[in-house]
């Protein structure tokens, strides 16, 4: 596809210190994953607010809003891979991923507690 001068694949432990590097000069993280509960990966990728690519598998994909946040593929194929970045690509100037994995963000954050405490107190008393 004529991409190989402008792809770099990190294959290897990224140390803490280097994550922040790597992650502000990415256009998109994969995780291709073949079977996973949740990813602290995921979640370092939304802190950059980078959209990712992530396979079907264990309650990785209940994190990703499908073609708003990420791209969700099945597991084990790499078609499926090459599709996924593909489909991002395709959506990248339609789409404002940023601004979904903020909101995404936002409506995930506990930022009052109080309210929260009350709502389980209210709902333990009905």
């Amino acid at each position: 596809m004529g991409l190989a001068n402008d792809t770099v694949i990190i294959n290897k432990f990224v140390p803490n210190e280097d994550v922040a590097k790597y992650n502000k000069i990415s256009d998109l993280v994969i995780l291709p994953y073949r079977s996973a509960t949740q990813s602290g990966i995921l979640s370092v990728a939304y802190s950059f607010l980078k959209p990712v690519v992530v396979t079907n598998v264990g309650g990785l994909s209940e994190l990703v809003e499908d073609k708003k946040t990420g791209i969700i593929i099945n597991p084990d194929s790499p078609q499926e891979i090459t599709n996924g970045v593909i489909e991002y690509f395709r959506l990248k100037d339609q789409v404002d991923f940023e601004m979904n994995i903020k909101v995404l963000l936002n409506k995930n954050k506990f930022g009052d507690l109080t309210s929260v405490f009350r709502q389980i107190i209210v709902d333990s008393q009905s």
